[in-house]
């Protein structure tokens, strides 16, 4: 089973499908952004699963998707067997049937302002930290440390963002989920290079 992300769709939806849908679970729809080419497309994201799988997408705040990624939710053939081909009869099992030759890792889980390029694929059972870059065309089989770039098939860490101390700073300060008015208000705070203005902004909100 394919499920089709486009843009259009999600901003027009009530955020509630989203809380309650089998396989994906945004946690506020209006702070993620995906770049899509129209419901018609083929170059949207989508979510591969199967229909005894339970696993999810799950999605965070200020998360930027772009077109054409993959997040394989289930669908992993038994490579334990002694092939890796499914049965003859896969249409006719149960769910439970399924599961010992359909498999899966668990949720995906995305982080808060995480961005994801072009055409990367993450595989079922992966945390992406929050802050951390996915590179365009890359293959995710390992979690994610927070506010780290990482980038090829499969893909390895580049670097990290900032330093440990910035990084727990940022964690710490969990901004995503202040006011949007509020950091709206003070976008200055966010859209530039200096963490000690940053670090003013948070000092001054929490006082």
């Amino acid at each position: 089973m394919i499920y089709t992300l486009y843009g259009e769709f999600l901003r027009n939806a009530n955020p509630e499908t989203y809380s309650k849908s089998s396989v994906l679970e945004i946690e506020d729809v209006s702070l993620v952004r995906f770049t899509y080419g129209g419901k018609d497309s083929n170059n949207n994201s989508v979510i591969q699963t199967e229909s005894h799988t339970t696993s999810k997408l799950k999605i965070g705040k200020y998360a930027s998707i772009a077109m054409e990624c993959t997040f394989m939710l289930g669908g992993n053939h038994n490579y334990s067997n002694i092939t890796t081909f499914l049965p003859f009869d896969i249409a006719d099992l149960s769910d439970e049937g399924r599961n010992l030759h359909l498999l899966t890792n668990g949720d995906i889980i995305i982080g808060h302002d995480v961005w994801i390029g072009n055409n990367a694929t993450i595989m079922s059972g992966i945390t992406i930290g929050t802050g951390s870059v996915i590179a365009a065309n890359s293959t995710i089989t390992k979690d994610v440390p927070p506010y780290t770039i990482v980038g090829g098939n499969p893909a390895k860490i580049i670097r990290k963002r900032f330093d440990d101390e910035t990084i727990s700073f940022l964690l710490e300060s969990k901004w995503w989920n202040i006011d949007r008015k509020i950091l709206e208000e003070n976008s200055k705070a966010l859209f530039n290079t200096d963490i000690q203005k940053f670090k003013k902004f948070i000092s001054e909100i929490n006082s």
